[in-house]
C-alpha cells in the first residue's frame, strides 16, 4: 500500500538488544506530501529538542552551555527545532560519551542525563539496579491457535488514511440505552459509528477538526442525570491550532428500532450540541473520571491541566501538574482504592522521560478543587524507558505500566501497600523473540489485559497470576488488516499499527483504534472454563506443621492459600499466594488450630476448595521453636530465562530451620499446566527436576515443601 512506510529501526537479534536499542519514531505529517513522512529518532511527543532542553535549563537541572552542547552533538542541526535528530548510531555514541562525562566530573545529576536519554532513545545509561532482582518474563508464553479467545467482527474506514497521511487514534465507546456507540479519532477530527448491530457498523456524524497531526484523543463523562458528553483534544506535529471540543450526546438514538441513520449527523453547533472550547495543543492525549477532565500535554511546561465538570460544556480548570521529570503522557483516576483501611481516590500520572509513574491520592479534590497535596510516592525508576501510559487491575492491587522506549515493554508493580510500589515482573507480547513490537495503550476488564500492541495488533493476556502472564488472544489489525488469516505486511518495531483499545461496552465488546485500517470491534470469548474447585488434604507431622496438598486443576493459572486461626476470618497467606505447585508446609501454626481453603485462578474466575480443619495434636513431642515465616519478597532471577521457575512469591527462612523428622516424606509437588521447574531438596541435596546429576542451580530460595534453604 502506499501508506505502508519503509522500516527505519535496526534488526533485533538478541534479548539483550532491548536493552541498547533506540527505537524509531514515525510521525506523520500534511506537509511531507502524499505517501511521506517525518522520520524521528526520539520520544519529543511533538516538540523540538531545543524546547525540551530548555525545560530542564528553566528548572535548573541543565545549564545553557550543556544546552548548546547537546544541541551540537545532534545530526545536521542547524535549529532547534530540527526533528531528525541522533539518527545515527555515531551521534548517538557522542551524546552517552557526553553524558557519561557531564555526570562522572558533577556537571549534571544522574537523573538529568538518564530523562534526556529516555527522550532521546538512547537505552538506559546506568541500568535499574532493582530490575535485575526480577525474573525477566519476556515473551508471554501461549497455547492458542488461531485468534485465541478473540474473534473479528468487523473493521470500517470511515476516512482515507492514504491522503496526506493522515491517520487514526483514540478510541472510546459509550452505551445509550440499547445501542451502542464507538468514537473515534483520527487526523481529520472525530467520528461517531454506531456499533449496536458489531458485524455492521455505521458511520452516524463526522466533525473535521485542525491540527490533530499527530495525537486526538477522546473520553466521555456521564452526569448524575445520565446525560453522556464527549471530550475532544489534540496536539499537533507543526504546531497547527489543535483545540478542546465538547459534545453532547443526547441526540444520540438509544433506541433499538429507531437509529440515526447513515451520516445524519445529529449533533450540531451550538450550546446542546458541540463547542470549541480553545485549550489549544493541550490534547495529546484525554483522560475523564470522576467528575474531571484531565488534558496531557505530554510536556514538562504544560503537564497535566485538570478540569471540574460540574458545566460539562465548560470545563472550568482548577490546577496543572508539571515541572522537572513531570512530563505527564498520560494519567488514570482510580475510585475506592483500600490505602490503609480507607478507601481513597488515587490519581497516576505516566511521567514520559521521567521513567516512572507518580501516585497522588486525589481524594478531596471534589470538594477542594485544589491540587492534591499528598503526592503518595513514585514507582520505582526504570531507567531508559519512557512512561506512556498505565492500568490498574480491577482489585486495584497491580498496576501495569507501558514503556513506548522500546526497553522491556510491560512493567507490573505491587501497590497494595502504595507508599512502596514494587515492582513484580514485566513481559513482552508472545512472539517478541523473532518480531521486535511495542505496547502503545492496554487497558483491563476482568481478569485481561488488552494491549494495542502497535504493529503486533491486539493482544489480550490473562493477569490473574500476575507473576506468570499469559497471552490468551490476537487480532491482527496491522499485519493482516483484511482478517484473512495471512499476514501481509511485516513486524519491524516501529510506531505503526494498533492505537488504543476500549474495553467497557455493556455487549463486551472490544473497540480497537489501528493508525492505517481504522476500527475494529473484537468479540471476547472465553479461552478456557473458570477453574473447578482443588480438592485439598491437611495432615499434620509430629512437629505440629500442617502440610497441605491439593489436586492440579485444568487451566489454573496460580493458587492461593487462605487460612483461618482459632476461628478468626480467611486471610490470604501471603507467602503462600500465586504458587504454581500444589502443595504448601505451614509451620507457623503449631500451637493453633486452623482452617484451610485454597483458591483457583484464572482469568475467567476462581474455584474455590471446601474448608479443610487442622487441629493441634493432642499428643506431640516437644516443640522446637516456631519459625514463623518473614514478608514476601520479589520473585528471584532465573539464570535460565528459558526454564523459568515458579513466579509465585517465596519467603526467606530463618537462619536456623527447624529441623524436620528423618522419616517425614519428601513431597514433590504437583505442578498445573502449563508445566514449570520444580526445584527442592532431596537426598542428593538440591534438585532441579528430581534430576539429581543436575548441577544447575537457582539462586537460594526457600523451599515451601521442607522448609529448608535449597541452594544455599
Amino acid at each position: 500500500s502506499s501508506y505502508l512506510l519503509t522500516h527505519r529501526a535496526p534488526a533485533i537479534t538478541t534479548m539483550k538488544d532491548l536493552f541498547t536499542i533506540a527505537a524509531t519514531l514515525f510521525f506523520f505529517s500534511a506537509s511531507s506530501g502524499f505517501g511521506g513522512f517525518v522520520a524521528v529518532a526520539n520520544m519529543l511527543m511533538g516538540n523540538s529538542l531545543g524546547s525540551y532542553l530548555s525545560e530542564l535549563v528553566s528548572f535548573d537541572s541543565l545549564t545553557v552551555t550543556q544546552m548548546d552542547d547537546i544541541l551540537n552533538i545532534a545530526d545536521n542541526t542547524t535549529s532547534s527545532d530540527r526533528f531528525d535528530m541522533f539518527e545515527t548510531e555515531e551521534s548517538k555514541d557522542e551524546l552517552r560519551n557526553y553524558l557519561y562525562a557531564e555526570v562522572s566530573a558533577s556537571n549534571m545529576e544522574e537523573y538529568t542525563a538518564e530523562m534526556i536519554a529516555s527522550i532521546t532513545s538512547l537505552g538506559a545509561l546506568y541500568p535499574t539496579e532493582q530490575l535485575d532482582l526480577v525474573g525477566f518474563e519476556g515473551p508471554a508464553e501461549s497455547n492458542y491457535d488461531g485468534n485465541g479467545n478473540l474473534e473479528f467482527l468487523a473493521r470500517i474506514r470511515p476516512r482515507p488514511t492514504n491522503i496526506n497521511n493522515n491517520i487514526y487514534t483514540g478510541i472510546w465507546g459509550v452505551t445509550k440505552g440499547e445501542r451502542e456507540y464507538a468514537l473515534l479519532t483520527s487526523s481529520w477530527g472525530f467520528e461517531i459509528i454506531d456499533v449496536t448491530n458489531p458485524r455492521n457498523p455505521v458511520k452516524v456524524q463526522g466533525v473535521i477538526m485542525s491540527g490533530g497531526h499527530v495525537w486526538r484523543d477522546v473520553a466521555t463523562h456521564t452526569t448524575t442525570d445520565d446525560k453522556v458528553y464527549a471530550y475532544v483534544a489534540a496536539q499537533d506535529l507543526n504546531n497547527i491550532r489543535s483545540n478542546l471540543f465538547v459534545f453532547d450526546l443526547s441526540a444520540l438514538s438509544g433506541d433499538i428500532d429507531e437509529p440515526n441513520g447513515a451520516n445524519s449527523d445529529p449533533i450540531q453547533p451550538g450550546l446542546n450540541g458541540y463547542l470549541d472550547r480553545g485549550q489549544d495543543g493541550l490534547g495529546h492525549t484525554v483522560n475523564v473520571a470522576g467528575g474531571f477532565l484531565f488534558l496531557n500535554a505530554a510536556n514538562q511546561n504544560r503537564g497535566c491541566v485538570v478540569f471540574d465538570l460540574s458545566n460539562p460544556m465548560d470545563p472550568n480548570q482548577i490546577f496543572s501538574h508539571r515541572g522537572n521529570g513531570k512530563q505527564c503522557h498520560d494519567s488514570s483516576l482510580w475510585e475506592n482504592v483500600n490505602v490503609n483501611g480507607q478507601l481513597k481516590t488515587l490519581w497516576i500520572v505516566s511521567e514520559g522521560s521521567g521513567m516512572a509513574e507518580t501516585i497522588f491520592d486525589f481524594t478531596d479534590v471534589k470538594t477542594t478543587l485544589q491540587k492534591p497535596q499528598k503526592e503518595l510516592s513514585t514507582t520505582p525508576l526504570q531507567n531508559g524507558i519512557y512512561a506512556h501510559s498505565n492500568a490498574l487491575s480491577e482489585d486495584k492491587r497491580f498496576l501495569f505500566q507501558f514503556d513506548e522506549n522500546n526497553k522491556g515493554d510491560i512493567y507490573v508493580y505491587d501497590i497494595s501497600n502504595v507508599y512502596q510500589p514494587r515492582i513484580i515482573n514485566r513481559f513482552q507480547y508472545s512472539e517478541e523473540d523473532t518480531s521486535n513490537a511495542m505496547p502503545h495503550n492496554g487497558h483491563i476488564r476482568g481478569g485481561y489485559l488488552h494491549v494495542a500492541y502497535y504493529e503486533a495488533g491486539l493482544r489480550t493476556f490473562d493477569i490473574s497470576n500476575p507473576y506468570e502472564i499469559s497471552e490468551v488472544g490476537k487480532i491482527e489489525t496491522y499485519r493482516d488488516p483484511q482478517q484473512t488469516g495471512t499476514n501481509v505486511r511485516p513486524i519491524q518495531g516501529n510506531y505503526r499499527g494498533a492505537w488504543n483499545t476500549y474495553v467497557r461496552l455493556s455487549s463486551g465488546n472490544i473497540l480497537v483504534s489501528d493508525m492505517f485500517s481504522g476500527l475494529f470491534i473484537v468479540k471476547v470469548n472465553s479461552p478456557y472454563p473458570e477453574p473447578n474447585a482443588p480438592t485439598l488434604s491437611a495432615v499434620r507431622n509430629a512437629n505440629n506443621d500442617v502440610i497441605l496438598t491439593w489436586n492440579a486443576v485444568p487451566n489454573a493459572r496460580a493458587y492461593s492459600v487462605e487460612r483461618s486461626i482459632g476461628g478468626q476470618s480467611f486471610v490470604v497467606v501471603a507467602e503462600a499466594e500465586f504458587l504454581t505447585t500444589t502443595s504448601y508446609f505451614d509451620n507457623s501454626v503449631r500451637d493453633a488450630n486452623a482452617s484451610y481453603k485454597v483458591k483457583a485462578v484464572n482469568g475467567e474466575g476462581t474455584g474455590v476448595s471446601a474448608t479443610v480443619e487442622s487441629a493441634v495434636l493432642t499428643a506431640s513431642p516437644t516443640k522446637a521453636p516456631t519459625n514463623q515465616p518473614t514478608p514476601r519478597p520479589s520473585p528471584l532471577p532465573t539464570p535460565n530465562p528459558t526454564l523459568p521457575p515458579s513466579r509465585a512469591p517465596t519467603p526467606q527462612p530463618s537462619p536456623n530451620p527447624t529441623p524436620l523428622p528423618e522419616d517425614l516424606p519428601i513431597p514433590v509437588p504437583t505442578t498445573s499446566a502449563p508445566t514449570r521447574d520444580v526445584l527442592y531438596s532431596g537426598a542428593f541435596g538440591c534438585l532441579r527436576n528430581n534430576d539429581p546429576q543436575s548441577t544447575d542451580c537457582f539462586p537460594p530460595v526457600f523451599d515451601k515443601e521442607r522448609a529448608v534453604n535449597c541452594c544455599q
